[in-house]
């Protein structure tokens, strides 16, 4: 063990080394994930021959716990932002809610704002948790310390479905309403009514969808499934639609159950890995996947929606002097063969330094 030369900074490396040693445990502990395909098969999968897969409800995404959420100044050691002691010892600046607002203001600026947000403390860990936001336990037990009293009106708000249990903040904003109900920005036009997708409220499993995930979503999207001419199906859209899309309510258009670029990195890491890198590539950078590539399915491999390399000169139309100079590649199909199209280390998003005969 390291010498401490006072118990300030004994307090220091104990806190440090509890961290670590938290993060380690929940590394060790957090399931492992298993990515989708980039591709399906090269062969069309059965349902393309009339037989329509019956792909099951996905069970709700886990709140946690899953991995440590650290608060970023108490990871860095800067107590000072929050406390009056160097190395803290709980005395605040002033108080927590007018704290936090210092930094978070666009986090709880709301036209209404909700009455837990006059003390963030009540939900949120100030240093460490196991769950995405740093909440203090529980959402739903969170949710039900001050809404249990109206259990009757919860009821019939929810159409007599049951909510024990379920995550709040997939449809209601916490800290406020811009909308009626708190609910998120986009709502879902038949979540107003629960019977148009699941059987009722008096049935043994009330929450049961009335047919497969993907011919309830078909119903009032059947342009969302071009699958059926495509040749190629994204894997996740074969297991149904809240693989990528909330049900019921989202922040995002479309309803994404995240940002575009988290809901796509979640499944393609290497991906993800090369748009964190030194140059990244814009549409790619920005979250904006479907720019190159169709979420459902398509005629092309990587689901891309156009042939290279004019789906790259849509965008770069004087590069290489336009497309008869630039290099052919067998699989890559010209542009690719040189070029990285999520992200490189490399000026140009070039996959290696070479020089290529014939373009300058």
């Amino acid at each position: 063990m390291v010498p401490c030369t006072s118990a300030a900074n004994g307090r220091r490396v104990a806190i440090g080394a509890a961290v670590a040693a938290t993060a380690l445990l929940a590394a060790a502990c957090a399931p492992s994930h298993v990515a989708w395909p980039r591709t399906p098969p090269p062969e069309r999968p059965p349902a393309f021959a009339g037989e329509e897969p019956q792909a099951q409800p996905l069970p709700p995404r886990a709140a946690g716990p899953g991995r440590v959420v650290v608060h970023a100044p108490f990871a860095e050691g800067r107590c000072r932002v929050c406390h009056v002691a160097p190395q803290g010892g709980g005395m605040l600046l002033s108080a927590a809610d007018r704290l936090c607002a210092g930094c978070h203001a666009d986090d709880v600026r709301r036209a209404r704002p909700h009455p837990a947000t006059r003390s963030c403390l009540g939900c949120h860990a100030p240093h460490v948790s196991m769950v995405e936001g740093r909440i203090a336990g529980r959402e739903e037990l969170l949710c039900l310390r001050c809404h249990a009293a109206q259990e009757g009106r919860l009821a019939r708000a929810h159409q007599g479905y049951p909510v024990e249990g379920a995550r709040c903040t997939r449809c209601h904003d916490p800290h406020g309403r811009n909308a009626d109900g708190g609910l998120r920005t986009h709502v879902h036009r038949p979540t107003g009514r629960c019977t148009n997708c699941h059987v009722a409220s008096s049935e043994p499993d009330p929450l049961a969808l009335i047919r497969s995930e993907r011919e309830t979503c078909g119903r009032c999207h059947p342009g969302a499934d071009p699958t059926r001419e495509a040749t190629w199906e994204h894997a996740p859209f074969g297991a149904g639609c809240t693989a990528c899309h909330e049900p019921h309510a989202s922040d995002r258009p479309h309803l994404l159950a995240a940002p575009e670029r988290a809901v796509c990195g979640g499944c393609h890491p290497e991906v993800a890995a090369g748009v964190a890198g030194r140059k990244a590539h814009a549409p790619a950078a920005s979250g904006k996947c479907h720019a190159c590539h169709s979420p459902h399915g398509a005629e092309r491999k990587l689901l891309l929606v156009s042939d290279v390399p004019a789906l790259c000169s849509s965008c770069h139309r004087e590069w290489h002097g336009g497309d008869s100079r630039a290099p052919a590649g067998e699989e890559n199909d010209r542009c690719l063969y040189c070029h990285d199209p999520h992200g490189s280390g490399r000026d140009g998003l070039l996959r290696r330094m070479r020089r290529v005969a014939g373009v300058p």
